[in-house]
């Protein structure tokens, strides 16, 4: 998820969707570039918010503001999170990163999710095996186990998974 830019988060029926502009991997030849979504199911949307602070934090004083996700959906759909770190932890999951708003600076951010713990990313998979090529949506749950377990068989039976 490292620099993926969430462009929208929309909710609907306890199901919360993050759409980033690309999810990237970077390997030996270089950084492959993928479409995909984010989708996590049961959100408590009230239990979710966010953490804005007032300039990029690294070290020192600095101050902020917490919103619900609900309000920082309406004031700021126009603006881009960043991903810079994440983390998955049972029924929550944390992003921190950058917002970014036309014609600012970017400031730090945190986004709190809290969920049932079922989650997967819809991507953009491409198989390649012996110069044939195959394009396919596909939804992943707990995706970062799975990721592990292709990159180590697949790749060694002569087949790539990007994401």
């Amino acid at each position: 998820m490292h620099d993926s830019r969430i462009k929208k988060i929309h909710f609907q029926n306890g199901v919360l969707t993050l759409e980033p502009h690309k999810f990237f991997q970077y390997t030996e030849e270089g950084e492959k570039v993928y479409s995909g979504k984010l989708v996590f199911f049961d959100t408590d949307l009230e239990e979710c918010n966010i953490l804005i602070f007032d300039r990029t934090v690294y070290e020192g004083a600095f101050s902020g503001k917490a919103i619900g996700l609900k309000e920082y959906m309406k004031e700021y759909a126009h603006a881009e999170f960043e991903i810079l770190t994440e983390g998955y932890f049972g029924y929550s999951t944390t992003y921190t990163g950058w917002l970014w708003e036309k014609g600012k600076e970017p400031v730090s951010a945190i986004l709190y999710i809290w969920n049932s713990g079922i989650w997967f990313i819809e991507l953009i998979a491409k198989l390649e095996l012996e110069g044939c090529f195959f394009m396919s949506t596909i939804k992943i749950e707990k995706p970062h186990f799975l990721i592990l377990w292709l990159c180590k068989n697949l790749y060694l039976k002569n087949v790539s998974f990007f994401i």
